[in-house]
């Protein structure tokens, strides 16, 4: 017998609605799950609908209803948990319906949204009804604007996907689809708006038909995003006379009498210069034609603009049509124009209004963000450098010379705001390249920067001026510290550390910011312009400066960055001042534990902790005893934003400390091996760290209580994970350099059994490359034949296959001075201090040249970097990717990163090594077995063209090789 479900009555789900909105948390949670039950029941989609489409239920009652139709579209339309195929087209059928039926506007904006998510998946080809009902929508109810806003708004939430689109089949046959069925209608609609601009009196009607005709403008630009439509491209002159029409119209009843909130006249102007914008930028042959109409039509627009927040965005995208004009091939407009050009468009546009002055004393923040981040990329000052930097590119002198005519026309007025305008418009002109990481790059041979320095920014930091003043001088400072002379220093460092002192916070992170920027700048042998030297007269007011600013800030970023850097250029001229130094530093480690939510000013507080250990090692005891308690109370406390920098701290206090190791080193070792803490990705790196830098301390210790096992276990852990591999592999080296053989050897089969499954079912080019750096390290500390007689265990006779797998495809890949060595100095004792010529000689041959081809590659050795962190990102994700082989640091704070240890630090030269090898070898045979070893050198001519240089170069002989 069939069950019958009856639907259930409207007064039901309104019931379950208002239940919902109670405070009465019972009522509220069993409301919730009827509603959930609901769902299940087939009828659900028509009961929705019904709700929506009854007018006699209360407005926000519907309102409610159509959101719970938005989320059940949102989360299953593509999973179809819920909804069946008659649901699916009940509710497209449904919405489109109801969009044009529902009086409510809110409730309308859904609908579309609704239709929208559906068009992600269905439109146009599973749904081929919507875009021709829309249309047709459109054509019959062209006097009704309601119902046209309705048609438009949800045709801009389909077509906006278009923006930031690459041109693919798929998306080009979709907009020939839209323009075929859209592209007139929309045509006639946006022209009929136009002209009706002259007859509509109604305030509110003319209201509703620039709602229209702004989506009638973002419509225009989503489809126009990917490539010009033929459609628009054979209407471009309609369009731009109609755009040209929206740019000079004005009618007062479009004003909303905001300060801050654009009117809908205000937003048709900023769409349309958005549009003209992208044509110009991307579709600039075909309209070339209409630049100088547009040109002075933005150029009356922004004179009538004044300087109120409403207008800045209209204000960026109008100077930027200037720009794009300035910088195409009608650039020659301007050539006689550049004086009214700064006068009318740049200096009002670059003038501090009130709001900004505002914002800098109660949102340092916010101020901060927008100025040194540059998150304003399109305020009017933005813009109006873009537009500067620009004309520049055709006429850098001409602007020189005019520009700096009003410079110093408002350096004479002597009041800050326009001496702040004039310090803004000498970096516009004088920056022809610049990057983050160093400023200005080249500058304006038509200005001169360093005496403006000398003259009026260096006297501004001496005097008492106003802070923004004050803020501006620091930063034309930071700009161009790249083209600061060494002499400038003792100058502009002490009056920088003064500001740290200001009562206002931009200043004091701006003197930060500076101070931080200054230590990095590098001269063109990449040595730091401004060394320890200079900096040392300065250190102690420089750190109680930095201390100072921070105590009056709340985690400021900049200025813990500034300590860091300070830290690092002093590197052990800090002893001085080291107690008050450690005392301090704790005390702020204390106050974040308590709430650490600022990851970057975490993390340069422990990179400065670590700065400080690695270059003054004997504090090594007052480090342990200001740092273990703060420590423990992380690892107790589950900080688990602070655990991995606990790790990798305590791993860097371990490496500096010589045996015998104290207990509490010994103490946390077997706790560190717990498998929790391994859990967790960010543990991991400092964790290997301690391990490792732990086994070459105290290698005797693990012998005690399995700890040998245990690590071999995590090892093995580590190992078989394609991204924690290399981690694996520091800990089987640091094994394989300090642990006695015969303590290592009954398990050495079973590491390398690990090895070779990892390597035949999960093989890839960064496990390659650490197995080759594992094996040179276990043939330099033990012997090839060591090597290839625990190989030979595994499986008998398998080296030279494995040998084509490993050295020849991945040899070559290998990075970093001490890695190639060792892989270079461990395949010359493979293939002369083993019988490998006599059991395969191909292998022998291949061998050999890939070793002569690496050295090759090699012939600059790289060299060990000095840690510099200076890259705003990279500094908090500096653990190095396996790219080119496993290195033996591993750590998210650079400052922590060891040396690396050389294995065969006798060895000077590789090449010379291999020239040796081979001498030594030769010399060892009889003349035949010379004859057949030259026979198979020679046949490679390059590889014996190169040993023969090597030796020869090496004082050997290599009268064999002729």
């Amino acid at each position: 017998m069939q069950n019958t479900i009856t639907e259930p009555n409207l007064g039901y789900l309104t019931t379950l609605i208002q239940n919902t909105m109670t405070y009465e948390a019972s009522v509220r949670i069993k409301a919730e799950q009827d509603l959930k039950e609901l769902e299940k029941q087939p009828y659900y989609v028509s009961l929705l609908l019904r709700y929506i489409a009854d007018g006699t239920m209360r407005s926000e009652h519907r309102l409610m209803v159509t959101v719970l139709l938005k989320n059940l579209v949102k989360k299953d339309w593509d999973v179809n948990l819920i909804l069946r195929p008659e649901d699916k087209e009940l509710i497209k059928k449904g919405c489109v319906d109801l969009l044009f039926s529902a009086s409510d506007t809110k409730i309308q904006d859904v609908l579309s949204e609704i239709i929208t998510i559906i068009s992600e998946f269905d439109f146009y080809k599973n749904w081929t009804s919507l875009l021709p009902y829309l249309v047709n929508q459109l054509r019959t109810n062209s006097s009704n604007f309601e119902t046209v806003r309705g048609v438009l708004f949800t045709c801009h939430s389909i077509f906006k996907k278009y923006r930031e689109q690459s041109k693919t089949d798929e998306i080009e046959d979709e907009l020939i689809y839209i323009m075929k069925e859209f592209a007139d209608p929309m045509f006639h609609t946006f022209q009929g708006f136009i002209s009706s601009l002259s007859q509509i009196t109604n305030p509110n009607d003319l209201k509703l038909i620039f709602t229209c005709i702004n989506l009638l403008l973002e419509i225009f630009y989503s489809l126009n995003w990917v490539d010009i439509p033929e459609y628009f491209e054979e209407h471009v002159a309609e369009y731009s006379s109609m755009f040209n029409t929206i740019l000079n119209y004005d009618n007062p009843a479009l004003d909303n009498n905001l300060i801050e909130e654009p009117g809908l006249l205000d937003e048709a102007k900023r769409l349309v210069c958005q549009s003209i914008n992208l044509y110009l930028e991307k579709y600039d042959e075909i309209f070339i034609p209409y630049v100088e109409i547009f040109a002075t039509s933005v150029w009356q627009l922004l004179s009538k603009l004044d300087s109120k927040m409403k207008y800045d965005a209209v204000v960026s995208k109008a100077i930027e049509f200037l720009t794009l004009v300035s910088r195409s091939e009608k650039h020659a407009i301007f050539k006689n124009a550049l004086a009214p050009i700064c006068d009318n468009i740049i200096i009002p546009n670059i003038s501090l209004r009130e709001e900004d002055e505002i914002i800098f004393a109660e949102e340092p923040i916010e101020y901060i963000r927008r100025d040194i981040e540059g998150s304003d990329t399109e305020s009017r000052r933005r813009s109006a450098q873009e537009l500067i930097k620009c004309l520049s590119i055709y006429y850098e002198k001409d602007i020189a010379d005019n520009f700096l005519q009003k410079i110093h026309s408002l350096l004479q007025n002597n009041d800050w705001k326009s001496r702040d305008a004039a310090i803004f418009l000498l970096t516009c002109i004088s920056v022809k390249a610049s990057i983050q990481r160093k400023g200005a790059t080249v500058v304006s041979q038509y200005v001169g920067v360093m005496n403006f320095l000398s003259t009026q920014i260096v006297p501004q930091l001496q005097a008492s001026s106003h802070p923004i003043i004050q803020a501006d001088a620091i930063k034309f400072i930071c700009t161009f510290r790249q083209h600061l002379p060494k002499d400038s220093f003792p100058v502009i460092f002490p009056l920088t550390i003064q500001l740290l002192y200001s009562y206002e916070p931009v200043v004091q992170t701006y003197a930060a910011w500076c101070i931080e920027r200054l230590l990095v700048v590098r001269d063109e042998n990449d040595k730091p312009r401004f060394t320890q030297q200079d900096v040392l007269p300065f250190a102690e007011q420089l750190l109680q400066g930095l201390f100072h600013a921070l105590d009056n800030t709340e985690e400021n970023e900049y200025i813990m960055k500034a300590i860091m850097r300070s830290t690092a250029a002093l590197k052990e001229q800090m002893k001085p001042i080291m107690p008050a130094y450690i005392s301090k530093i704790t005390e702020v480690l204390g106050q974040v534990c308590k709430n650490p939510n600022n990851p970057k000013f975490n993390h340069y507080l422990f990179e400065s902790y670590a700065t400080v250990i690695r270059f003054n090692r004997d504090y090594i005891s007052e480090f342990e005893a200001s740092l273990f308690p703060p420590f423990q109370t992380i690892l107790t406390s589950g900080i688990e934003e602070f655990t991995p920098y606990v790790f990798q701290l305590i791993s860097q206090l371990l490496s500096i400390r010589q045996p015998p190791l104290p207990q509490a080193y010994l103490g946390l070792f077997p706790n560190f091996l717990s498998a929790n803490l391994w859990e967790s990705e960010g543990n991991v790196p400092g964790l290997v760290a301690y391990v490792a830098t732990f086994i070459t301390k105290a290698p005797q210790e693990l012998a005690k209580n399995n700890q040998l096992q245990q690590v071999l276990g995590i090892f093995q852990t580590l190992v078989m994970s394609k991204t924690k591999d290399y981690h694996g592999f520091r800990i089987l080296d640091s094994l394989i350099s300090t642990v006695p053989y015969e303590q290592l050897s009954m398990y050495m089969v079973e590491i390398f059994k690990v090895l070779f499954t990892r390597l035949q079912k999960k093989k890839t080019g960064q496990f390659v490359r650490c197995l080759i750096i594992f094996f040179s390290n276990f043939v330099v500390k033990y012997g090839a034949k060591a090597l290839l007689q625990t190989i030979n265990q595994i499986q008998q006779g398998i080296f030279p296959s494995l040998a084509k797998v490993v050295w020849e495809s991945s040899l070559k890949s290998i990075s970093g001075r001490i890695e190639k060595k060792v892989c270079a100095v461990a395949l010359a004792q493979i293939l002369f201090h083993t019988d490998l010529i006599q059991t395969s000689v191909d292998t022998w041959k291949m061998l050999l040249d890939e070793l002569v081809a690496f050295l090759e590659g090699v012939d600059k050795a790289e060299e060990e970097e000095e840690v510099f962190v200076d890259d705003d990102e990279t500094v908090l994700h500096t653990e190095r990717s396996m790219a080119g082989g496993y290195k033996v640091t591993f750590t998210k704070l650079s400052f922590a990163a060891m040396g690396i240890e050389d294995p065969v630090k006798e060895v000077q030269n590789s090449k010379q090594y291999l020239a040796q090898s081979l001498s030594s070898f030769v010399s060892q045979l009889d003349p035949q077995q010379v004859q057949f070893v030259r026979s198979l050198i020679l046949s490679n001519p390059t590889t014996a063209k190169r040993l023969y240089e090597y030796l020869q170069s090496n004082g050997f002989n290599p009268s064999f090789l002729q």
